[in-house]
């Protein structure tokens, strides 16, 4: 191992000696840095090479050729993307890696746009529910001081879009929210506790289970 000096970072280095250094291979069958030993293995090595797998390659590829593609032209359809591989197997693979890939990266979207909206849409909600009942801003804000300037913002152009998104993924919170506010005893009592701990954890950590229903 290679010892660092003042703004430098140690490494291994890999020797090979002997009369048969040719015939050696040039990878070295340990992990210097785990000890993962591959001597006794099918793979001559646990060291792999740092690069993009084809499959990834020609799901980026395509994906930036297609957005800069018309999606019609002369009134019909021109987006269309013929990719060619040797193989057929490759090719079978390629159309199933593509696939799974792409609905991945679509989970990945949609789960940062619903930590996004989450608190947003809640706002919303609370605002809205508020502004129809009676007392019903000083009851939340004795929750959680927290939300009085949230309270008295005025409704935005999205609130009620928002509003709604909450009202669709957590409907049994929303009803909570008005069941509490206007003092109707709760039906569901864990999902009145939930709403009352969103209340006072605002604007703390999202829960997964929160982001996972909003997907879904």
């Amino acid at each position: 191992m290679t010892h660092a000096g003042p703004g430098q970072l140690g490494g291994w280095t890999y020797v090979i000696g002997g009369a048969d250094a040719d015939q050696q291979e040039a990878l070295p069958p340990k992990c210097p840095r785990c000890d993962a030993d591959y001597r006794r293995r099918t793979s001559d090595t646990p060291l792999r090479l740092h690069r993009t797998g084809f499959q990834k390659a020609c799901q980026v590829v395509p994906g930036a050729l297609a957005r800069e593609t018309p999606l019609e032209q002369n009134g019909k359809l021109a987006r269309k993307l013929l990719i060619l591989t040797d193989s057929r197997q490759d090719a079978a693979k390629l159309a199933s890696g593509m696939e799974q890939d792409h609905y991945r990266d679509m989970v990945r979207i949609l789960m940062l746009k619903a930590l996004d909206e989450y608190w947003d849409s809640f706002k919303a909600a609370v605002r809205i529910v508020a502004s129809c009942v009676p007392d019903g801003r000083e009851k939340i804000v004795n929750l959680n001081p927290g939300l009085r300037g949230v309270l008295s913002d005025p409704q935005g152009p999205d609130d009620e879009q928002l509003a709604a998104q909450f009202q669709s993924s957590s409907a049994g919170l929303y009803q909570e929210l008005f069941n509490w506010l206007l003092d109707i005893p709760s039906v569901n009592p864990a999902s009145l506790e939930a709403m009352k701990g969103m209340i006072a954890d605002y604007p703390g950590r999202v829960p997964l289970t929160a982001i996972r229903d909003r997907v879904r």
